[in-house]
C-alpha cells in the first residue's frame, strides 16, 4: 500500500475472508501451514539477466525503491534475518580445523582461502540503516513489453540493513554465469550498466562513501555465500 500511495505498482494482498478481530482476514490456515494471496503487477519475469540493459532497467528500478523506502516510517515485524556475517565468519572459524585438515583438497584450500580473505570485506559499522528488499534476484523485477523495468515483487524479507547488502547481492547475482560454474567469469559491463541505473532511480540516496563501498559489499556477498 505504501509503494502504491508513491505511484508505484505493487503487489497487494487480497482478503480471503473475515477474521474475528478485524473486517479482513488475509491469511487462510490449513493445518500447521498458512495460505495468502497475491494480485500480480502485469508484465514478464526473467530467470537471467539478458544483457547490460536489462541490468541497467533492474539497477533503476531498485534505486526507485530504495529512495521511496527512505520516507516509510511504519513498524515491521521481524523479517528472516538476512547477510548476517558474523554468524558466518563465527561458525567458519569454529569449524575451520576440521575443514583445513578435510582429505579433500578442494574444501582446504576453499577453507584456508575464506578464513584469510572472508573478514577483510566486512563492511565498516556505523552505515545508515535503511529499508532494503534483501532478495534482489533478477526473476524479483517486472518487466514490461518494452523492456522497462516497472516494479520489484517479493517483500517478504524486507527489513532496515545497509542498502549496500542489496547491492552487493544484486551484482553477485546479474554479473556471474551460471552459479558452481567453473568457468565463471564476473561481467564488468553488466557491473557497470546495473550502478549507471541505480544512480539514476537512487538519486542522492545513497553518500559518496556508501557509494565507494559498493564493490566491497560485493565481494563481501559472494564469499559470504561461498
Amino acid at each position: 500500500e505504501f509503494l502504491l500511495g508513491k505511484g508505484m505498482p505493487a503487489q497487494t494482498v487480497m482478503a480471503l475472508g473475515v477474521s474475528e478481530r478485524s473486517n479482513r482476514a488475509f491469511l487462510l490456515k490449513d493445518g500447521k501451514s498458512a495460505w495468502r494471496l497475491l494480485r500480480a503487477v502485469p508484465g514478464k519475469v526473467y530467470g537471467i539477466v539478458r544483457g547490460p540493459q536489462m541490468a541497467k532497467e533492474a539497477g533503476r528500478e531498485m534505486g526507485r525503491l530504495h529512495r521511496a523506502f527512505g520516507s516509510f516510517k511504519g513498524a515491521l515485524k521481524p523479517a528472516l534475518p538476512m547477510f548476517q556475517y558474523n554468524k558466518v565468519l563465527s561458525a567458519l572459524k569454529k569449524n575451520s580445523r576440521k575443514l583445513l585438515m578435510d582429505k579433500n583438497k578442494a574444501v582446504r584450500e576453499a577453507a584456508g582461502f575464506l578464513i584469510a580473505q572472508f573478514p577483510r570485506y566486512f563492511l565498516p559499522g556505523g552505515l545508515p540503516r535503511r529499508l532494503i528488499h534483501t532478495d534482489p534476484k533478477i526473476s524479483n523485477f517486472i518487466f514490461d513489453e518494452r523492456g522497462h523495468a516497472v516494479a520489484m515483487i517479493d517483500m517478504d524479507t524486507v527489513q532496515r540493513l545497509t542498502p549496500l547488502y542489496d547491492l552487493g547481492d544484486a551484482l553477485r547475482s546479474f554479473c556471474g554465469l551460471e552459479e558452481d560454474n567453473l568457468k565463471n567469469k564476473f561481467n564488468g559491463k553488466i557491473y557497470k550498466a546495473f550502478l549507471s541505473g541505480y544512480k539514476r532511480g537512487a538519486g542522492a540516496c545513497l553518500s559518496v562513501r556508501e557509494l565507494r563501498l559498493i564493490p566491497q559489499a560485493t565481494a563481501l556477498v559472494i564469499l559470504g555465500l561461498a
